[in-house]
């Protein structure tokens, strides 16, 4: 995937320790989300590198934006 500018975060607390990329979406992610709903939020993700759950935010921010069609 294409290789953008990242930030390191790390989430701690007693019980367990996170740490996670984040970084933002580029057009052509986007894109591609709107082209493949068909393959599933699972499939977008791991061909994204995102996780399933920044990939459902994405898409109900999208949908909120009128970007996606609500179905």
């Amino acid at each position: 995937m294409i290789d953008d500018e990242k930030k390191r975060s790390a989430f701690k607390t007693e019980r367990y320790s996170v740490e996670f990329t984040a970084r933002r979406w580029t057009k052509e992610e986007e894109k591609f989300l709107r082209e493949n709903l068909e393959i599933g939020v699972t499939r977008i993700a791991e061909k994204l590198g995102r996780s399933y759950r920044s990939v459902m935010s994405k898409m109900w921010h999208m949908k909120k934006k009128g970007v996606l069609k609500n179905d």
